[in-house]
């Protein structure tokens, strides 16, 4: 087995045995001037359609090149279950949140705009750049597809497309609704109906206006209302909190 260097880099690119492959000037000076790699050392490079290589590098004057010369793992594509993420997205904040969804699994990311949503747009560009660091980091193979900004209405007319054979459970943070239920009853509806699919719903600071979760308590006939704690979370300890439940619920953690 190759000496690894701890350097894990995404591919846009198909990554075919003993082609080079050269890397734009971002990714060259992220190899060279930040994990110090030199020539012919090896790292690993990946996407979801080529699966996971060993590339040995080798550095020109103007340009750096991987050249793929192992197969480490093909891309599992088979999903059995399915976890979405629809947040209402800040300055501030996003980019936190694509990072922690992503490490934390999750499969499809959907910002959402609700009347209380700040922004009322977003860089996908920007986006895709975070959850692709994250990714690498953590090991993961699949990118989570990004929806762009999405209004509150929309969510179930969005998201059919990629949820049609799953049994889906739309899941909602609102503590002041009067039917939340705790996370071990929460357990217990997802085991016994045997949902595939969950998307978490969480809302923006301030939290969902009654007009929204009147809109929301329409999306589905199979929607739960989640209490996450006895405290007021902020958005994005709200995300961290509802995705680790909705994943120990699908045994995403098994």
């Amino acid at each position: 087995m190759f000496k690894q260097r701890r350097v894990r880099l995404y591919i846009e690119s198909d990554i075919i045995k003993d082609k080079e492959i050269t890397l734009n000037s971002e990714q060259s000076h992220y190899i060279i001037n930040v994990m110090r790699c030199k020539n012919s050392d090896k790292i690993i490079i990946f996407n979801e359609s080529c699966g996971e290589w060993v590339g040995f590098i080798t550095i020109f004057k103007k340009s750096l090149c991987i050249t793929p010369i192992e197969l480490l793992r093909l891309n599992d594509s088979t999903q059995d279950n399915l976890v979405i993420l629809c947040f209402a997205p800040t300055k501030k904040y996003a980019d936190f949140v694509l990072e922690k969804a992503t490490e934390m699994s999750v499969d499809i990311i959907m910002p959402i705009h609700t009347e209380r949503t700040i922004i009322d747009k977003i860089n996908q560009d920007k986006y895709k750049k975070t959850v692709i660091e994250a990714s690498e980091q953590s090991y993961r193979m699949n990118l989570p597809k990004i929806f762009d900004l999405t209004n509150i209405r929309d969510i179930k007319k969005n998201l059919e497309l990629y949820c049609k054979e799953y049994n889906h459970l739309y899941v909602v943070c609102h503590t002041t609704d009067e039917y939340t239920i705790s996370p071990d009853d929460f357990f217990q509806i997802v085991s016994a109906n045997k949902y595939s699919a969950l998307t978490l719903i969480i809302g923006p600071e301030g939290g969902f206006s009654q007009a929204d979760i009147e809109h929301i308590k329409t999306i589905s006939e199979n929607i739960a209302f989640l209490k996450i704690g006895s405290s007021i979370m902020r958005a994005e300890t709200a995300c961290i909190v509802g995705l680790t439940i909705c994943n120990i619920a699908l045994n995403k953690y098994v």
